[in-house]
């Protein structure tokens, strides 16, 4: 019986865990997704360079807790996104940014779709 218990209670705690990390990646990320919303939308390339820089510093700052929990395949097209769109900010090409920041928001969406904790991406 007490073995019974234990599993149960670790199974409880292993799933709590795992909506507490589902629902901290999605806040992220969602963040993230906004900011390239404001680049998509920015009037010049200094106002896109702006949210750029908030863009690569959040997703610099969870990137790494992502390999834990994520597909690293997921994780490397937005490295690769995220790069793009730091490239097209170098050349000033606006309509290459708003393109980059589409993609870049795409992928992140992509993602988040993907590992939501639902019955369909468990089976």
């Amino acid at each position: 019986m007490r073995s019974l218990i234990f599993v149960l209670v670790l199974f409880a705690v292993t799933v709590g865990c795992v909506i507490w990390i589902d629902v901290a990646i999605d806040e992220k990320v969602s963040e993230i997704i906004t900011q390239c919303e404001k680049i998509e939308s920015a009037r010049d390339t200094k106002e896109a360079e702006k949210a750029f820089d908030e863009v690569n510093k959040k997703w610099r700052s969870i990137r790494k807790a992502l390999f834990a929990v994520l597909n690293h395949a997921d994780i490397d097209v937005v490295d690769y996104a995220v790069e793009m769109l730091g490239a097209a900010i170098e050349t000033g090409d606006i309509e290459k940014i708003r393109l980059n920041a589409c993609s870049l928001s795409y992928y992140l969406d992509d993602m988040l779709d993907t590992e939501t904790l639902s019955l369909s991406n468990i089976l």
